[in-house]
């Protein structure tokens, strides 16, 4: 395939997960002074091969169950069903109980990204306006 200079580098390594994104994610943690060129293709290529791993095992599970909705136990089950997964997964832990959605703000596309409304904005500033709530400096 051609390398356009406008072409995104996930469409250039025919993968899902953005290395581009990886690549700041690993620049941002600090994790080395240096590292390969190729690292960020790589990184993204050995998470996009096991997320797939488990979700085609996953949706196995929910389409015996004649589900089209996959659920944590579906996930659960793929990954304890399979020994090499539990062994990769053994540190984490799936739970039962319903959790508080947060996606990380670095893994969000900046188009989707929200920015503070006009009134959220005001308020902050009001509320720092409050003589109660002045900081006091010793």
């Amino acid at each position: 395939m051609p390398s356009n200079p406008g072409t995104r580098s996930c469409v250039k390594s025919g993968l899902v997960i953005s290395p581009g994104r990886m690549n700041t994610m690993l620049a941002n943690a600090h994790y080395s002074r240096r590292k390969g060129g190729a690292v960020h293709v790589a990184l993204a290529g050995s998470v996009e091969a096991i997320l797939t791993l488990v979700i085609d095992r996953a949706a196995a599970k929910a389409t015996a169950q004649k589900l089209s909705t996959l659920k944590r136990e579906h996930i659960r089950d793929a990954i304890a069903s399979d020994p090499g997964l539990r062994k990769f997964f053994q540190e984490f832990y799936v739970s039962d109980v319903p959790a508080v959605e947060y996606i990380s703000p670095a893994l969000i596309p900046g188009k989707l990204r929200t920015k503070k409304s006009k009134k959220a904005t005001h308020k902050a500033k009001s509320e720092s306006k409050n003589p109660k709530h002045k900081k006091v400096y010793a």
